[in-house]
């Protein structure tokens, strides 16, 4: 193979740390959550990893020459000098902060996601949050009642007060309610966001970013600039903010909101986590009746049954011997948008009956892995492997 020419960091004038400048390029042509990318970084260090990408490292020690040939294969078309100019431009621009593991305010709890945590982290406020004992998730439906807005605000109110940071997804609904409700009390909050933050969506919500900032609270993403929210990002982001919080409360979500995937992530990190219960004839609730009733979440009526959630009080994953049809349809949505399938391997694995993907997840134990990854061409996708552990692989 021959090599072309790697950027260097050292020469890129956007920071006198290389190290952070290399993490940013790889951030920004390899998708967050990878887990190779963060296997080499560990193995590497960034700069290392970047040189690695533009030359032929077939011999070089403790390197898997085929997982670096596919990340060669999606980072390469887009390091060019436009592409990586234009980012650290963006950064520039929007006032960015640029955190990495190295930094005192690296939020340590979110190396728990091991390989796939993220590489590093942009910020817009007070970074300093992110060191804080109290980070309190507020999360539920977009789609919010006046119930659920009424109790994320009562819920923020007294946490608030407890000293805890209110840490929530940015979105409309629960989320808006929790920012606005923490403002309001004279508090902090940070909204994790799933795209770049130059452009913070959902942009109706520009203001509220404003305020968020201006009243010392903080705006966070694992997505470079430029990047706009995916489904596969919203994903991430939800991953992120079930590693970043200490525990989370879930106010409102109907039998298949999003949010139940908060809660999912929640079991597998041991992310404390409490439900607040509706009526019992509002859909907009059943999800978190589902919680409460099958995977032991916490009760939550008011804030002092938030504050006494412990790290021993955690929600259990659902598990069953035969995924239900709506999990192989989100599977199948989930492939469309997972950034690390090939053209190939994505219309391959569309063609595929639901009978089909049902016998893979459902064989025995540690046969299910061996025989999903030989069907589907070795595809390592998050979302496969999450519904191989659910649906009885023991990985």
């Amino acid at each position: 193979m021959t090599s072309i020419p790697a950027p260097d960091p050292a020469s890129i004038p956007f920071s006198v740390d290389p190290e952070r400048t290399a993490r940013v390029l790889l951030a920004a042509a390899i998708e967050p959550g990878n887990i190779d990318l963060g296997r080499l970084i560990r193995t590497h260090g960034a700069i290392t990893l970047l040189r690695l990408l533009f030359t032929d490292a077939a011999s070089l020690p403790h390197t898997d020459f085929a997982v670096l040939t596919r990340l060669r294969d999606r980072a390469v078309p887009l390091l060019t000098t436009e592409h990586t100019t234009g980012i650290l431009q963006a950064i520039r621009d929007a006032d960015l902060s640029v955190i990495t593991p190295a930094d005192h305010c690296w939020p340590h709890q979110v190396n728990d996601l091991g390989d796939a945590a993220p590489i590093v982290l942009f910020a817009r406020g007070d970074h300093e949050l992110l060191t804080e004992p109290g980070l309190t998730g507020i999360c539920g439906a977009r789609a919010a009642t006046g119930y659920g807005a009424y109790v994320a605000t009562e819920l923020t109110e007294g946490l608030v007060a407890h000293g805890d940071v209110i840490v929530a997804s940015g979105s409309y609904g629960i989320a808006a309610d929790a920012h606005r409700a923490a403002l309001t009390a004279g508090g902090k909050t940070i909204a994790v966001l799933a795209g770049g933050l130059d452009r913070p969506y959902p942009s109706g919500h520009h203001d509220l970013f404003d305020r968020i900032v201006r009243a010392g609270g903080l705006l966070l993403s694992e997505a470079p600039p430029t990047l706009a929210p995916t489904r596969w990002r919203f994903q991430r982001r939800s991953r992120l903010l079930a590693a970043l919080t200490h525990r989370i409360v879930i106010v409102e979500a109907g039998a298949r909101s999003g949010t139940l995937r908060l809660a999912e992530y929640a079991a597998e990190l041991g992310t404390p986590l409490g439900v607040v219960p509706g009526p019992v004839t509002s859909a907009a609730s059943t999800g978190c009746h589902l919680l409460i009733r099958d995977h032991g979440a916490s009760l939550v009526t008011g804030p002092a049954d938030v504050i006494a959630l412990e790290h021993t009080n955690t929600v259990t994953p659902e598990r069953s011997d035969y995924p239900a049809l709506d999990s192989l349809t989100a599977l199948k949505a989930d492939w469309e948008d997972d950034p690390h399938l090939t053209p190939a391997q994505r219309r391959m694995l569309l063609a595929l009956s639901d009978e089909e993907v049902q016998d893979a997840l459902t064989q025995a134990a540690r046969t299910v892995q061996d025989a999903f990854y030989s069907l589907f061409d070795s595809v390592r996708s998050d979302t496969t492997q999450t519904l191989l552990t659910r649906h009885g692989a023991d990985t």
